[in-house]
Order: C-alpha cells, then structure tokens, then sequence
C-alpha cells in the first residue's frame, strides 16, 4: 500500500528520498511513487503534476529557468542528486543518441536473458540500454523482441 505524505508545506529533497529505494550497484535512488509514461517520477507540487527530477534540482537551486533536468545514469525514476544535473534540450537528445537510447529493440535472446536473469531491473536496466519499466514488461511477458 502506498504511503500518505503526513508533512505539510514545499517538499524537501530528503522527504522526496524517503519515497526511493537505494540501488547499490549503481548508487540510483529509484522513485516508488507515481511515473509518467517514459519512467519519470511525477508529483503534484504548487498545484501542479511536475517531475520529480526536476523538483530535486531546483530544490537545489540547481535548474536554471528554461534549462531541462537530465540523467547522468539514464535511470528515469533516479532522484540521486549526484545523477542529476542541468541542460538543453539538445544536449539530451545528443547524449539520448550517443548513449543508444533511441527507440532501443532487443532480440530475442536479449528478452530470454532477461526473463532468466534474477538480478534487479534496474541494474538490467542500464545493462541493455533500456528502462527499468520495460524490463519490467519484459518480465511479465507484455514486451516481446522485435
């Protein structure tokens, strides 16, 4: 069942981390609340349904106006504040192409190996390139091999 938030007021970053749940293996703090259709945490902030990426960086004073919040781990529902940091739109797109994160298809014994494989999502994750939402997919047979 998930948690109510009890404390009143703007959220801190430390409550905003109360909600994640710490990967060892690549330092992410992942997100266990609400994530838009991409895998990135959401939160209703000043009236609004914003990212929580963001809201940790400008929490931060860290996200200058008009600037976008990336991912150093390309996690989308990490919210360490050492995986975040400030950029354009166009260095996200670059670093989305370099990093082979555009539209991503696996084989089929990439999709065998991770239906094997007990290790945790996330880390599978980042292994193939993928989201931790589709590996989740993947193991509830909803996301198949191109």
């Amino acid at each position: 069942m998930a948690r109510r938030r009890t404390q009143k007021g703007p959220w801190t970053v430390r409550e905003l981390h109360s909600y994640c749940v710490p990967v060892p293996e690549c330092g992410c703090l992942v997100w266990e609340r609400s994530v838009d259709t991409h895998g990135y945490p959401q939160i209703r902030y000043e009236r609004a349904t914003v990212p929580a990426h963001r809201l940790v960086l400008q929490l931060q004073g860290r996200l200058p106006a008009g600037a976008h919040a990336l991912h150093s781990c390309d996690v989308p529902s990490c919210l360490n504040p050492d995986h975040l940091y400030a950029g354009t739109h166009q260095k996200n797109m670059r670093d989305k192409a370099v990093r082979g994160r555009a539209l991503k298809k696996l084989t089929h014994e990439q999709v065998a190996a991770i239906r094997a494989d007990p290790r945790a999502g996330i880390v599978l994750a980042a292994e193939f390139g993928v989201t931790n939402q589709m590996i989740s997919r993947i193991r509830l047979g909803q996301r198949h091999a191109a």
